[in-house]
């Protein structure tokens, strides 16, 4: 098998030049899929010359996600490890005065560890939630106990599941990435930044691949200051993301990008050559305008807040009604609009 240059965890299989199996390893866990002359040539001479304790497949369990092949699709969720999760009894913590105790500060970092491995591998609803607690840590505040206690009911009684259709069309794909930011909404006026990627084909049909809700790297003095660093980094995932696959199946051709971002002012500031007032903020927008000059970027579009995917994974209580709809129910994504319309 041939190694993944981005990726060194990950092996390609082709026959005649054609990709034909993956395999990828985490530690001593390995998740496989391809044809039958790949599973005959390949995986067999896995098994016969290693030691394989617990052997799956159509619906098995891997690192806290269970998958699960239909006839349509294969689904991927986190239900099974969310419900092993347990509320921190707040009749048993001893509070004090001022600050975390050592033992509080260490059941808390458990429970972010927990959470987080949920959120990054199929919980985008949560991500913001998750990393609001992990910033919240050193601040003290024993009102961080019930906000964790809400996310586990949260996980416990919500539902997503990731769903990559059988019928879809790799050789049309392109990346589509939600980029949004919210302003100082953070201890010590910190700022959120987040981004939700997927892959559409020509038919709309789409899958999640990566998503990021994470404090934003540096203080920003304004609200479009931070939506430019968040697009920034959904730009850099959406050409990494690009690359990987283009790597995986050898196409010859590009994949599109496109950025969907709900900030007037930065689409117009990304689309023109005009000075900005804030010189820090020049740098981060020539960033995107070159990454679109040289076609590493196809298009930074404009989208209302009302259809911005990525709303949810940035600011503590807003609705996550769309995010769900759109992971649990059928849709196509119109790629003009940026609509995801019912089917």
């Amino acid at each position: 098998m041939v190694p993944s240059k981005y990726d060194q965890a990950l092996f390609m299989w082709y026959c005649d030049g054609v990709l034909c199996g993956l395999l990828a390893c985490h530690v001593d866990d390995i998740l496989f899929g391809g044809s039958e002359k790949f599973h005959n040539e390949v995986i067999q001479n896995l098994r016969s010359t290693f030691t394989i304790g617990l052997e799956e497949d159509t619906n098995l369990k891997y690192l806290g996600l269970t998958i699960s092949q239909g006839f349509d699709s294969i689904s991927v969720c986190t239900d099974d490890y969310g419900k092993s999760l347990k509320e921190l009894r707040l009749d048993e913590i001893q509070l004090e005065d001022e600050g975390f105790s050592a033992e509080q500060v260490t059941l808390l970092k458990q429970f972010c560890g927990q959470v987080n491995w949920i959120s990054t591998q199929g919980r985008p609803d949560i991500a913001f939630d998750s990393c609001y607690i992990a910033n919240s840590v050193k601040s003290g505040n024993h009102k961080i106990f019930a906000s964790a206690n809400k996310i586990v009911r949260k996980i416990q009684n919500q539902s997503i599941t990731l769903n990559f259709h059988r019928d879809f069309d790799v050789q049309s794909c392109c990346i589509v990435s939600f980029s949004n930011a919210s302003f100082a909404n953070l201890p010590n006026s910190g700022s959120q930044g987040s981004f939700i990627s997927l892959l559409v084909d020509e038919n709309g049909l789409y899958s999640p691949v990566a998503w990021q809700s994470r404090k934003i790297r540096r203080a920003v003095k304004s609200t479009i200051a931070a939506e430019c660093l968040a697009a920034v980094e959904a730009a850099e995932m959406s050409v990494y993301l690009a690359t990987v696959i283009k790597n995986i199946f050898r196409f010859s051709k590009n994949i599109d990008t496109y950025i969907f971002c709900d900030n007037k002012n930065l689409v117009s500031a990304v689309h023109s050559s005009t000075n900005l007032e804030d010189k820090r903020l020049v740098i981060d927008v020539s960033v995107l305008r070159d990454m679109l000059e040289q076609k590493e970027l196809t298009d930074f579009k404009w989208v209302s807040t009302d259809i911005q995917l990525a709303n949810a994974l940035t600011k503590q209580g807003t609705s996550d009604k769309l995010l769900m709809k759109v992971f649990n129910e059928k849709h196509r994504f119109n790629l003009n609009s940026g609509v995801f319309e019912y089917l």
